[in-house]
């Protein structure tokens, strides 16, 4: 990696933490999120660069993303699931009540 690539990198990086300070990310831890954010803005080729840049080893950089990959992928499902409920193409779920069985709980749309 060029010296001028790597400064353009450090100051990516310098403005992720800035901001990961004033907004904490919810879902993504806050290194996730400035490794997200060199992969996607400085056109890193491979996870070594990224390591180089931040500091740390490359195994700790696939362990980050493979924890961001994830959780990415959970939220994913999460928004198809709640798309399909809206949409009425799976089941709803109600609110169990003490003495209902799980048959009373499950609603199922119309045909």
């Amino acid at each position: 990696m060029n010296p001028f690539r790597q400064a353009e990198a450090k100051a990516f990086l310098s403005q992720a933490v800035l901001w990961t300070r004033r907004q904490p990310p919810g879902l993504l831890s806050a290194a996730e999120v400035w490794n997200l954010t060199l992969l996607c803005h400085c056109n890193l080729a491979r996870y070594q660069d990224l390591a180089e840049i931040r500091g740390i080893s490359e195994n700790t950089i696939r362990r980050q993303m493979r924890s961001a990959r994830l959780k990415l992928d959970a939220r994913t499902n999460l928004f198809a699931v709640a798309e399909a409920l809206r949409r009425d193409l799976i089941p709803r779920f109600s609110r169990w009540k003490p003495g209902e069985r799980q048959a009373e709980i499950i609603l199922f749309p119309a045909a």
